[in-house]
């Protein structure tokens, strides 16, 4: 089946998509404001990401940025509003290639903890 979405900009091509669906407690926190300090934090070399509003669960959808130098990638993370800080933090993980140590995701969430 011919997935429009390929064609849309030959330089980005659709290669993975993850998701993650797994729900500890419910918070109050602006989820995008708190992904863009993940990212702030991790910085990602050689990958470019873009955070959208989710509906259901964490996506992540990645592939090779072709119009860049080789080796460069393209993320976009769909967010819902009912994620967890852990959820987001292992998500930006992941798509920045941090191993996902105990201390790292200690570290994320206390990122903006109590804002």
């Amino acid at each position: 089946m011919r997935d429009p979405r390929r064609e849309l900009d030959p330089g980005h091509v659709w290669e993975v998509q993850d998701v993650r669906v797994r729900r500890y407690r419910r918070e109050r926190f602006d989820r995008l404001r708190y992904a863009m300090r993940v990212l702030d934090v991790l910085r990602p070399a050689r990958v470019d990401v873009t955070l959208i509003a989710g509906h259901k669960e964490i996506r992540v959808e990645r592939g090779h940025a072709w119009r860049r130098p080789p080796g460069y990638l393209w993320a976009t993370v769909s967010i819902p509003s009912d994620a967890t800080r852990e959820e987001i933090a292992l998500a930006l993980m992941d798509v920045a290639g941090v191993a996902a140590g105990a201390y790292v995701l200690e570290a994320l969430l206390a990122i903006d903890e109590g804002a």
